[in-house]
């Protein structure tokens, strides 16, 4: 039975900080925890977990503030769990954070805790068309945490960064035995033939593993493709076990990696096609982790991408929005689907970003939503042609070329929204640019076909060709690289603890929560922008008053 917690409303006359000696107390009230207290915890909205718990009277839910609270503060710290109860018992800090007052109170058992998280999980995996638990209370202390600091939210900058879920890189041999050990495992022993009953033994992983030599690898993968087509053979007539998620993972396995070849009547590897291995199935135990090469590195898991505030006026800056995907998804769809959030909670006005982002489908979406995009970069190679901002446009006819010669007629397509204009030839022809002049001879004369992705990218270079925005535009989105590090760094995002997208994403969402929670904390001590700091000193010198926190 689902029941709010408002107990840390009402605090008793005597409780464990009133025994303290006035010194210690004064610390524990300059401390986070209670800035915790005030702008994290108190802004849980518990009322959308009710539908994780069951609606019959009975003995009520542990409460979910603390439970979530807690959460936040080991990501803060980067606590296991051992490590989070230990504090959450004995750590008077941690108890006044989640508005505890009394050592001992509010008993936690470590399986609440698991059970909460999988409650969370069940609920993200059954409704993924619902919005995330967690990314609801996320949007809530950060839309706080933007009024409380009075934050300006009209500037964003956005990047993607590489994770990787509690998975190891494994070669293909390795990945062959964990897949067939997994399925193997869920089909009852009495049941299994002697020829796959002997992969469970201890020995067989050794052997085939540790004990090879480098030229018989390949050998002992193709025995290891035949195992893995008897095992599908062996459950074809028993419907529960054929649809076991590991004897899927079987399958997946064998259509990702071999063929099978019917003159042989055997399993054989196949080369795979460049470019299509990406969603082939990296392990056994997260079967959503996909693979990209970004940079010459080889990545396996996810990606994040991010969204801060940038604004010169903040005294710090705060993630306004994330999201986490497979990481062979492009970062053009990330944004396309974070831009509409971002205006109608925040008011973005400008968006920063590199080259990853630019393209048609951002363009557009941008421009609906009346933001200005920003680029440092772009990818693709540049012509060695003239641009085609150096030819005149009226809207969508082209009048002009840039020798200034007049176009004899310009035509718009409507559905396509391409532009094709007419030159004369015999002008062209004299012309002294024909040879880096980007139209096109034709028997009538000279064509230029434009489509709206050309006109988008030559209008982006134009605008990173221009030195002075250009510093501007790198300027801004430099530091969210910083934010990447700190997060994966401090936060333990670079390897998370848990496997599968959606627990990954889950717990993530925690961690960015921390993050913004350490930035609140830097404003409130001081720590603000340099350059903040630097205008508020030259203030002083010239005996100026320093302008007001807006803490």
């Amino acid at each position: 039975m689902f029941r709010k917690n408002d107990d840390h409303m009402q605090c008793e006359l005597f409780n464990t900080s009133s025994y303290l000696n006035q010194r210690v107390r004064n610390r524990l009230d300059g401390s986070w925890a209670p800035l915790f207290y005030e702008n994290v915890f108190c802004m849980i909205d518990e009322s959308p977990f009710a539908i994780l718990y069951a609606d019959q009277v009975g003995r009520p839910n542990f409460p979910v503030n603390i439970l979530l609270g807690l959460e936040i503060i080991a990501a803060f710290k980067d606590f296991t769990v051992e490590e989070m109860l230990e504090e959450f018992f004995f750590n008077l800090q941690i108890k006044r954070a989640l508005g505890i007052r009394d050592i001992g109170e509010c008993p936690l058992a470590e399986r609440t805790i698991y059970y909460f998280r999988q409650r969370l999980y069940l609920h993200t995996l059954e409704h993924p068309e619902d919005t995330d638990l967690v990314y609801q209370q996320f949007q809530i202390i950060s839309e706080h945490l933007m009024n409380f600091m009075g934050l300006s939210g009209q500037e964003m900058r956005m990047d993607s960064t590489m994770l990787m879920s509690n998975i190891r890189k494994a070669g293909r041999l390795s990945l062959a035995y964990d897949v067939l050990h997994k399925a193997l495992k869920a089909i009852p022993a009495e049941q299994l033939p002697e020829q796959l009953a002997e992969v469970l033994k201890p020995g067989f992983k050794n052997n085939l593993l540790y004990r090879a030599k480098f030229c018989e690898i390949a050998g002992r993968f193709h025995e290891m493709l035949q195992l893995c087509g008897t095992v599908l053979k062996w459950v074809s007539g028993d419907d529960d076990l054929k649809n076991h998620v590991a004897v899927k993972q079987v399958s997946r396995f064998l259509t990702d990696k071999a063929e099978y070849d019917t003159d042989s009547k055997e399993w054989v590897y196949k080369t795979p096609k460049p470019g299509t291995t990406s969603d082939h199935l990296q392990s056994a135990h997260d079967p959503d982790a996909t693979c990209r090469k970004k940079r010459e590195e080889v990545h396996i898991g996810y990606v994040a991408n991010l969204t801060e505030t940038c604004s010169d006026d903040n005294p710090v800056q705060i993630v306004t929005d994330y999201t986490i995907k497979k990481n062979n998804v492009a970062d053009q769809t990330m944004a396309h689907e974070s831009i509409p959030r971002l205006v109608s909670v925040y008011g973005m006005e400008e968006l920063y970003v590199d080259g990853g982002y630019s393209g048609e489908a951002v363009h557009n979406t941008a421009a609906d939503q009346g933001v200005d995009m920003y680029y440092t970069n772009m990818t693709g190679k540049e012509s060695s042609k003239t641009s085609l901002n150096e030819f005149t446009f009226e809207g969508t006819t082209v009048t002009h070329c840039p020798a200034g010669h007049p176009s004899i007629f310009s035509l718009y397509d409507d559905e396509t929204s391409n532009i094709l204009a007419h030159f004369d030839k015999e002008t062209c022809q004299a012309c002294p640019a024909q040879l880096s002049c980007p139209t096109v001879p034709r028997r009538q004369g000279r064509t230029l076909s434009i489509t709206p992705k050309q006109r988008i990218a030559a209008e982006t270079r134009k605008q990173i060709e221009d030195k002075d925005q250009h510093r501007i535009n790198t300027s801004k989105r430099a530091a969210i690289e910083g934010t990447n590090s700190a997060i994966k760094r401090r936060h333990g995002a670079g390897k998370l603890r848990v496997r599968g997208h959606h627990k990954c994403r889950i717990i993530f969402g925690l961690k960015i929560m921390a993050h913004n929670f350490k930035q609140l904390l830097r404003s409130v001590k001081g720590d603000i922008r340099r350059s903040l700091q630097e205008a508020a000193r030259q203030r002083k010198r010239k005996g100026l008053p320093v302008a007001a926190s807006n803490v």
